[in-house]
């Protein structure tokens, strides 16, 4: 589907009911023991736009940026709720148990033209939450436990419309790329982009770094839903778990609302497996990232020297008059060259306050892969850039072109 950033009317969207209880209601009902809780939600998406810049990590502000999942609630939450968007070239997940609640970001660029894989998971009994985007992980934390199902018994919210005292009807709904109240789309804006591959597990997946799939998803035991989004025309839209959790589009193909369909998809291309025949080697100098991340700082935050080591980067910044060093591990994934942050520190020894530490996490990462996307993005404007592989025993990026 090419979701077109459009969140009005109730227009632009996807709707899975939850309500009578479907096996889509994840988050582990109290009165259904043998439902843990637990879950894994996996997509593709190829974003086009995005709002904002830093993702803010707190209580519920996920909901801030372009929506891609919007299980949100208004007014009692009852059991809880939870979402994930796209914020600031991040995926912003969150989760709110009703007392307590926490979104984190996942720190890596993921809006650049590529479909990227993006997988969050929740335990019920520990909180702890995960992102990983094309098989790495990228953040992790403690958060919320307890029951995020929705609550058969409750009575719908009446904050909703102009006005704010009318049903919000669409709480019965997982919603799919617009905040699902059509409550602000300014402030709460609508996903814009592909979206492909939608699958709901009743179990944490993911523990740890895996490679990312190359080919659609299959249903097993702990699939409760899938969409394939094949269908091509229409409205409904199957689910191939076989827990017939329908799911509906919303869109005026008249006004060109969207989701409109698309054979653009994540397998369109075979993602390569060994080197491409036009491979080559490219060698990326510290002055030429330098000079790029300059473009794209932001919060206050300089970069003022890059190190190259061992298939490792260490970058120097400044805020505050503060200088910290922080390691970057290369890492090679299918397309798309990665980098991993370490652990910051001060400049010549020393801990980093708070303030620091978030800064830092929210932005190396993000705008030193934009870095290295602008970089290639000027040096091969006129080539099909096909695969790119980094070296372990040295920073050299091998690149495949083809006219």
């Amino acid at each position: 589907l090419r979701f077109l950033g459009y969140g009005f009317n109730d227009l632009g969207r996807v709707k899975i009911p939850i309500h009578p209880h479907r096996p889509a209601d994840i988050g582990g009902d109290p009165t259904r023991p043998s439902e843990s809780g637990d879950f894994t939600i996996e997509f593709w998406i190829k974003p086009t736009s995005i709002s904002g810049t830093t993702c803010t990590e707190g209580a519920d502000t996920w909901i801030n940026r372009n929506i891609i999942v919007d299980r949100d609630l208004f007014g009692n939450l009852s059991y809880g709720d939870y979402g994930i968007s796209l914020y600031g070239n991040q995926i912003a997940f969150g989760v709110n148990n009703g007392t307590s609640a926490l979104t984190i970001c996942g720190g890596t660029f993921v809006s650049n033209g590529f479909w990227r894989h993006v997988a969050v998971t929740r335990q019920r009994s520990t909180g702890q939450m995960q992102i990983f985007v094309d098989g790495n992980r990228v953040r992790q934390a403690t958060g919320p436990t307890g029951n995020l199902s929705y609550n058969d018994g409750r009575s719908i919210s009446n904050l909703c419309g102009s006005g704010g005292n009318q049903p919000c009807n669409n709480e019965p709904f997982i919603v799919l790329g617009a905040e699902k109240h059509d409550y602000d789309p300014v402030n709460y804006p609508p996903y814009n982009g592909f979206f492909d591959e939608l699958r709901i597990s009743n179990t944490v997946r993911y523990s740890a770094n895996f490679t990312r799939p190359s080919t659609a998803f299959t249903t097993d035991a702990n699939t409760i839903a899938l969409y394939h989004f094949d269908e091509g025309s229409g409205n409904s839209i199957a689910d191939s778990s076989g827990n017939a959790n329908t799911a509906t589009r919303f869109a005026n193909d008249l006004t060109d609302t969207g989701p409109n369909w698309s054979t653009d998809h994540p397998f369109s291309i075979v993602l390569a497996t060994e080197t491409p025949p036009a491979y080559q080697l490219i060698n990326i100098t510290s002055n030429a990232l330098l000079n790029r991340l300059k473009a794209y700082n932001g919060d206050g935050l300089s970069y003022l020297l890059i190190g190259m080591g061992t298939n490792q980067i260490t970058i120097y910044t400044s805020w505050n008059g503060i200088v910290a060093t922080t390691p970057i591990t290369l890492v090679s994934t299918g397309y798309l060259v990665q980098f991993r942050q370490d652990a910051s520190s001060l400049f010549g020894g020393g801990s980093l306050s708070i303030d620091h530490q978030n800064i830092l996490l929210a932005r190396i990462t993000a705008d030193l892969s934009n870095a290295f996307t602008a970089e290639m993005s000027a040096r091969y404007a006129n080539y099909n850039i096909q695969d790119i592989l980094s070296n372990t025993s040295q920073f050299t990026i091998g690149v495949s072109i083809l006219p």
